[in-house]
């Protein structure tokens, strides 16, 4: 898992998803695994599921170890992309994993349900105080809701900033984007949001800062993250290339900032674009290198 319930770093590579999963080019489910070693302590479970899912980069887990309404708070309302493939494309981004180092205040059991209070250090979450609520289904337990969040400001700041680089965003940009951030949410409304699942209005606060070249760079991160390994790269890029000329910035960025509303708008350019690059690399017009 690599999002502190979708805030806004990851809210924009997040939302052109709905657009390039309308044209099917995600890779299908990942498969389940082992949740841990400590079959006679309940305890001992419930703490391996917490630190293996959140320290984890791997798409498995939120398969294996995110319950429905777990997957709603941190990754729903993006379109028409479900929110299992939202974590999975998530994960599949450059960037942090929610945390280096999970510690725990306290574990407490009551039947088929648990809650656990962390200390995070590292990661996305970094200097946070969280509150888990789990559920035990099928044998294994699930992370079920962020009960109560605490953050550290400038840790979840820096952070931040960190999660930008990671994705290309210039210096100068990833400063403006959190300072702005920082300058229109206080820290209990942007902890409250994400108890609630509603991180999306945070968004336009930070996507005026980047620039034309960064959103273009962003979203053919995002197409080649999302396609299948097979799709020819001159496909991928000549796709990129139609829709960055074909959008101006300001649509780049409403696309970044609120996709639910533009959906369909996305999914008809991008079926277009998808269907003009097949005709020029079956007609042999494609170059075989990177997009220009």
């Amino acid at each position: 898992m690599a999002s502190l319930a979708r805030t806004p770093r990851r809210q924009a590579p997040s939302a052109a998803l709905a657009t390039i999963l309308s044209v099917g080019l995600l890779a299908g489910g990942v498969g389940c695994g082992s949740s841990g070693d400590s079959a006679t302590d309940p305890r001992g479970e419930v703490k391996d599921v917490v630190r293996q899912t959140l320290t984890s980069g791997d798409a498995a887990v939120c398969e294996r170890a995110m319950t429905p309404r777990f997957l709603e708070q941190n990754f729903g309302d993006q379109g028409d992309a479900s929110t299992l493939e939202e974590c999975q494309f998530d994960s599949a981004l450059p960037g942090e994993p929610f945390a280096r180092h999970v510690g725990f205040t306290s574990v407490q059991l009551e039947g088929q349900n648990a809650v656990a209070t962390i200390s995070v250090t590292g990661g996305e979450a970094d200097g946070s105080v969280i509150r888990i609520e789990l559920l035990r289904e099928q044998g294994g337990w699930k992370l079920d809701h962020f009960a109560d969040v605490k953050l550290n400001r400038p840790r979840f700041d820096a952070a931040g900033r960190r999660e930008y680089a990671a994705l290309g965003v210039p210096a100068h940009e990833a400063d403006c984007a959190v300072s702005r951030l920082h300058r229109f949410y206080g820290t209990d409304e942007i902890e409250r949001a994400i108890v609630a699942g509603k991180t999306d209005a945070f968004t336009a606060a930070e996507v005026v800062c980047l620039s034309r070249s960064t959103l273009v760079k962003v979203f053919r991160l995002v197409l080649r993250t999302a396609a299948p390994k097979d799709v020819p790269a001159e496909i991928l890029d000549c796709v990129g290339r139609r829709l960055a000329k074909g959008s101006s910035t300001g649509l780049l960025r409403a696309l970044f900032a609120a996709d639910d509303k533009l959906g369909d708008y996305f999914e008809r350019t991008t079926r277009a674009a998808a269907k003009a690059c097949a005709k020029d690399a079956e007609a042999g017009l494609l170059p075989g290198g990177a997009a220009s």
